[in-house]
């Protein structure tokens, strides 16, 4: 079995155990502008970048950080999708302790603390649904289809509209906004 990846920078990624030392925030930042969200059922690609910007511009000053790297397993991992996720955690719990494993990682490379940002997530959610699709289901519907139960935050859309950008535009964003929030 396959047990590494090679990044963009040209680093091996031991994708079963994480080591934090081989993990770069070139390689997160240039990836994660490249995954679609939703699984790329949305009017136009919306990036994991754009939306990691959106959370960390959206938490609390003290989980900024943490709000922009929320998903950067999703770099080296690829997105799942919120039901598939569940799906795969209540097949083998493992699974939870495999992503916690990887989120520890992300933590420790980059030097950040993890971080509450479900309400910052959440309220991200709304708006790229509201202004970007996937569109059909009340947001309530939408959390309880994706096989949990609405958060205990409120629902409300982040304000703003949320116009997805370039995967060029997601990488730089991103990087900018790591320079503004890293520790």
């Amino acid at each position: 079995m396959t047990r590494y990846i090679f990044t963009h920078t040209g680093r091996v990624v031991n994708i079963v155990h994480p080591d934090p030392a081989t993990l770069d925030i070139r390689d997160v930042a240039h990836a994660l502008a490249r995954i679609n969200r939703y699984t790329g059922h949305s009017d136009e690609p919306l990036s994991v970048a754009q939306h990691s910007v959106l959370v960390s511009e959206l938490a609390p000053p003290e989980a900024r950080a943490w709000g922009l790297l929320h998903d950067a397993a999703e770099a080296y991992l690829g997105d799942w999708s919120t039901p598939v996720k569940a799906q795969l955690v209540a097949l083998c719990p493992a699974v939870q302790a495999w992503l916690d494993e990887w989120d520890d990682a992300i933590a420790t490379a980059f030097g950040v603390e993890r971080r509450s940002v479900k309400a910052a997530d959440v309220a991200a959610c709304l708006a790229e649904r509201r202004d970007n699709g996937p569109r059909g289901l009340s947001d309530r519907q939408w959390f309880e289809g994706a096989g949990k139960p609405p958060p205990a935050v409120p629902l409300e859309p982040a304000p703003g509209r949320v116009v997805p950008w370039s995967a060029d535009l997601s990488e730089w964003r991103f990087l900018l906004r790591w320079e503004k929030v890293r520790p």
